[in-house]
């Protein structure tokens, strides 16, 4: 098939999830996939299917987490997140702040409650 003519899963054009959005009824559409104490309700797919963007919740956690083959963007709606490097080294994220997790990056997703935020991943990141 050619890109161009590639079906869309989502409407063309603009789109946007609002913050009254990203409350439980964003789970119970279609399009969410969940991973342990993780689901994550697709808001938007690119055109050629190289990133995806929706709202992720997430129970308290410490588990390993292996980015490879994605990188991930994410805005804190609630709670807080520590992202804990293989190296030693920690990064709090917290409401209201923005973090990165770059293709690769290797360590330990630890919640102590429930965590909403919006995300976008590349190609491989929530289907995952």
């Amino acid at each position: 098939m050619n890109r161009t003519t590639r079906p869309r899963p989502f409407p063309a054009g603009p789109t946007k999830t609002a913050p009254g959005e990203a409350s439980e009824a964003v789970f119970n559409r279609p399009g969410v996939v969940t991973h342990g104490p993780s689901i994550f309700a697709t808001a938007l797919k690119s055109t050629y299917q190289t990133f995806s963007a929706g709202v992720y919740k997430c129970d308290a956690a410490d588990g390993p987490l292996d980015t490879d083959p994605y990188d991930a963007f994410l805005y804190m709606l609630s709670g807080s997140l520590t992202l804990a490097s293989e190296d030693g080294t920690s990064l709090a994220i917290n409401v209201g702040d923005a973090g990165f997790i770059l293709k690769g990056w290797k360590g330990r997703w630890v919640t102590a409650g429930l965590v909403t935020h919006y995300a976008v991943y590349t190609n491989g990141g929530a289907e995952r």
